[in-house]
């Protein structure tokens, strides 16, 4: 082991880092903190310098692309612009984003839905939008803080539609979680639960079990068990175990 790696052990070690990285429930409180105190420090020097970023409404000091907001209804336009294009923003990019990731650069799908011309012209529309409106959200949302809130507002509302949407079809169970990530690891481990007789209470115990790896992804998936007779003979253990 190489100096370097040691050093970086050490720091893993001592930090915890592997631990935050790995639970997101850690790191979601973590970076929570550091955004409150980080708005915190700013609100307070913004405030002492008597910034016209933390004023509501109408204000003639605040400048958006060469004129002032200082009418209700310059004000209102802006604000309403804000609130639906950062919904359609939010939505398409948890639409269309993951469709081009999961899909289109994905290798290892191999089928489109739509012809290939078509494909072509999502994504470049798309990246032209998304260059577009993020020049035009980033002003906005420097101006005042009124409409960086409702941008805010806007994204948790369409986020948490979108995010129960992605988990709609998905079950709680940290388990065959960790089973999952093993196999996409490539691993030829798998966590299998046994239940073992020790006197009149039944106790489950997790251990590690030695699997082929063509039939990783059968013992991941509860509702899917091969046909024993497709199954290698290095595999009779697992036979058993799939068939109860």
């Amino acid at each position: 082991m190489t100096f370097v790696a040691v050093i970086k052990d050490e720091i893993n070690d001592i930090m915890g880092l592997d631990a935050i990285f790995d639970d997101k429930r850690v790191l979601a409180v973590l970076i929570a903190a550091w955004t409150c105190t980080i708005c915190i420090i700013f609100i307070c020097i913004m405030i002492d310098d008597a910034s016209p970023f933390l004023s509501f409404g109408p204000n003639p000091q605040t400048v958006l692309f060469g004129f002032k907001l200082d009418t209700w209804t310059k004000w209102s336009c802006v604000a309403l612009y804000t609130f639906v294009s950062t919904c359609i923003a939010d939505f398409t990019s948890d639409s269309v984003g993951p469709w081009i990731t999961n899909t289109i650069q994905d290798h290892k799908n191999a089928y489109l839905p739509y012809q290939k011309w078509t494909c072509v012209c999502i994504v470049q529309t798309f990246s032209m939008y998304a260059i577009i409106m993020g020049t035009i959200h980033l002003f906005v949302a420097l101006s005042q803080i009124d409409f960086m809130l409702l941008r805010m507002f806007a994204d948790l509302l369409v986020n948490y539609y979108t995010t129960r949407r992605f988990m709609q079809f998905k079950q709680v169970d940290a388990h065959k979680y960790a089973m999952h990530l093993d196999m996409m690891k490539g691993h030829d481990t798998v966590l299998v639960t046994h239940q073992k007789q020790q006197g009149k209470a039944q106790a489950a115990e997790d251990e590690m079990e030695v699997v082929s790896p063509s039939l990783g992804m059968q013992v991941v998936n509860p509702h899917y068990a091969p046909a024993s007779d497709f199954m290698e003979p290095s595999d009779s253990d697992l036979k058993g175990l799939l068939v109860k």
